[in-house]
């Protein structure tokens, strides 16, 4: 058997229908879930590689991973990128674009966003322009990367796109985008409280990206 099927089986084994059922109800019913809660799915995953090691093709698997229907094989698939860092490369910036754009929801794109896209940036810099093209495309999530994939970055934002960025969208009316907003000036507003202020004070935002970024200020 190979990684995914093994990881389906061990999933399958550990399966509630009961809790997948609350779990597809909150995702709006968009996936399907084995109703697998986040301790039990890391712990499978994490003792899978115990097991065999980290797969020379990780990346493979992971666009693998995101074919399947179950909504714990996609957070599998990501958190199995996480850990094949050391496989990433140039061309990675692309699967990472697929990702994105493949059994796309908020919760996958989060995650992404800020735990891929981020610290993959620092490493190959050389992509961030592929990122920013992002925000000007027609597709949501990608536009919702580019506004969060700085989330983590604290004293090394580039405030010049956070502004940029902002400003492209601050007229968007769908939800996720102005959350996003409001999301990025929040956090960043925990390492520079008198930018995020000023920005505000002097930026005519969406009353939800308003509320959202000055929540804790």
């Amino acid at each position: 058997m190979n990684f995914i099927d093994i990881l389906k089986k061990k999933l399958e084994q550990a399966a509630d229908p009961v809790r997948a059922e609350k779990m597809s109800s909150y995702m709006r019913n968009l996936f399907p879930f084995y109703g697998v809660m986040a301790g039990p799915r890391k712990l499978i995953l994490r003792q899978l590689i115990q097991e065999g090691g980290m797969p020379r093709d990780a990346i493979k698997i992971v666009l693998g991973l995101f074919k399947e229907d179950k909504r714990e094989l996609h957070i599998c698939g990501q958190e199995l990128m996480l850990r094949a860092k050391k496989q990433w490369n140039s061309h990675t910036i692309y699967e990472l674009e697929t990702m994105i754009t493949t059994k796309s929801w908020w919760d996958s794109v989060d995650y992404i966003a800020s735990n891929l896209v981020g610290p993959y940036i620092k490493r190959f810099p050389e992509h961030l322009p592929k990122v920013h093209a992002w925000a000007t495309t027609d597709n949501l999530w990608l536009q919702r990367t580019a506004i969060l994939f700085q989330l983590k970055y604290k004293k090394e934002t580039d405030t010049d796109w956070l502004r940029e960025v902002i400003l492209m969208h601050k007229g968007q009316t769908e939800f996720f985008i102005k959350k996003a907003i409001g999301w990025s000036l929040r956090e960043y507003a925990k390492t520079n409280p008198s930018w995020v202020m000023a920005f505000v004070q002097n930026t005519e935002l969406q009353a939800l990206s308003r509320k959202e970024a000055l929540k804790n200020l």
